[in-house]
């Protein structure tokens, strides 16, 4: 098993542990700055009040470390072209997923952390917010 692979199940192991609820998927957002770093996580498909959760300073301490570790290791090598990394434990720690960004818009700051993960929201369904506008307009009229 490489270095990174190691580094990769440690932080999957540390997620499992700390998560309140290992029956849903975790996601865990890292924003790597210039000289610190932003982190979300959350239970669940879509990033919800009910959802998130905070980490103990320990466990975020850890987590933190080891994706900072992470960018060095790739840094060596040229491959750290990211600012953003969207870590995925599935139900019941059964596998993981790790998804890379790269936003200037963040780096410039001219976006900030929690309007970018708001692209993890659940999508309102405007149209039916819509039409039981119009359900109601024609209720009143009649």
């Amino acid at each position: 098993m490489t270095e990174e692979q190691l580094i990769y199940k440690s932080i999957a192991q540390l997620i499992y542990n700390v998560t309140p609820d290992s029956r849903k998927k975790i996601h865990f957002i890292f924003f790597k700055k210039p000289h610190s770093h932003v982190t979300t996580i959350w239970n669940g498909n879509y990033l919800e009040k009910e959802g998130s959760f905070t980490l103990k300073h320990d466990a975020s301490k850890a987590i933190n470390d080891l994706f900072l570790t992470l960018y060095e290791k790739q840094s060596d090598f040229n491959l750290a072209n990211w600012n953003v990394v969207h870590f995925i434990l599935h139900e019941n720690g059964s596998k993981f997923e790790i998804k890379y960004d790269f936003s200037s818009e963040l780096d410039e700051k001219k976006l900030p952390f929690w309007k970018y993960c708001n692209r993890y929201k659940k999508p309102e369904n405007k149209k039916a917010k819509f039409l039981r506008f119009l359900h109601f307009k024609w209720f009143r009229r009649a």
